[in-house]
């Protein structure tokens, strides 16, 4: 029962109704789980920052999921982009996520951003225990 008396049957902790399909049934908790946020600095990383966000405006997906093939998808997606002196290749959505690979986004970023950016993502999927087939969102902040 809540505070007012009324039975509070399949609510989220708090109370209230929660999420609903639309049809009396509450949706499962999981489905309503926020995603964890790999969050990239414009500010610390603008041409990487940029990069993303280029791609996510030309349609590629915020929302990737981990465990795809880093090696096939990097290949796929950098084929017949050419190097740039000075800068370094950098492909969205990345190449670990199974959204990477061939019609992937391509910029040229310095090689600086892209070293860390790879420091970035293996530390965050790391630190929220991100398995192959786990979805997360990328986000970038100014």
């Amino acid at each position: 029962m809540d505070p007012w008396g009324l039975a509070t049957t399949n609510c989220p902790p708090g109370g209230g109704s929660g999420p609903s399909t639309g049809a009396g049934k509450a949706v499962d908790s999981a489905a309503t789980k926020a995603l964890p946020e790999l969050r990239i600095s414009a500010s610390k990383y603008p041409e990487l920052a940029e990069n993303i966000v280029n791609a996510q405006k030309a349609g590629h997906p915020d929302v990737l999921t981990h465990g795809g093939n880093a090696v096939a998808n990097r290949a796929g997606a950098l084929d017949a982009v050419p190097n740039i002196k000075g800068s370094s290749r950098d492909e969205y959505p990345f190449a670990s996520s199974i959204e990477g690979g061939q019609g992937s986004w391509v910029g040229h970023v310095p090689a600086a951003q892209q070293n860390a950016q790879g420091a970035l993502i293996k530390n965050f999927l790391q630190k929220n225990d991100i398995k192959p087939g786990d979805k997360y969102r990328v986000i970038v902040l100014p």
